[in-house]
C-alpha cells in the first residue's frame, strides 16, 4: 500500500472515531490530493485505450493537457478539456479548448509527457503499431 493511502487511512480513522487531530495532521490532511514530483512521471507506448484512460483520470484531478498531436495543419497545441471513447469505432474523441475535436487510434502509439518547466502534461504519438498477420499457404 502506498505510504499515501496508509496515511490518509489512518487520518480517517482517527475521525470516524472523533479523536482530534493536531494541526500538522490537519495540514497534512488538506495536502493530501496535491501533486509531488516524485509523482510526475513520463508515460511511454500507451495504447489508445491506456492513454485515454490516462487522460481521463488526469482531467477528473483537474491536471492540464495539452494536445501536441498533429493534423493537416501542423501541431495542433490546445489544451483538452474532455475524452470519450467511442465504443463503436476505433477511436477516442478529444475535446480540445478552442472548440475542435480530434482522435486518438488504435493503430497508434502515444506518449503522455509532463514538461517541467510549464506543469502540464504533453500528448504526442510515438508511433504507427502494426500488427503481424499471420497467412497460411
Amino acid at each position: 500500500m502506498k505510504s499515501k493511502e496508509k496515511f490518509f487511512r489512518k487520518n480517517i480513522v482517527m475521525i470516524m472515531e472523533k479523536r482530534d487531530i493536531n494541526m500538522e495532521e490537519f495540514g497534512n490532511l488538506s495536502k493530501f490530493d496535491t501533486l509531488h514530483s516524485s509523482e510526475l512521471k513520463d508515460y511511454m507506448y500507451l495504447s489508445k485505450l491506456s492513454a485515454h484512460l490516462l487522460i481521463a483520470e488526469f482531467l477528473e484531478k483537474g491536471i492540464k493537457v495539452i494536445c501536441n498531436l498533429t493534423d493537416r495543419e501542423g501541431k495542433i497545441g490546445e489544451e483538452i478539456i474532455s475524452v470519450v471513447n467511442d465504443l463503436d469505432s476505433d477511436f477516442s474523441i478529444l475535446k480540445l479548448k478552442n472548440g475542435k475535436f480530434t482522435k486518438l487510434h488504435d493503430k497508434f502509439l502515444y506518449n503522455i509527457n509532463f514538461i517541467n518547466k510549464k506543469s502540464y502534461y504533453s500528448l504526442t504519438i510515438q508511433d504507427e503499431y502494426f500488427e503481424k498477420i499471420i497467412i497460411d499457404k
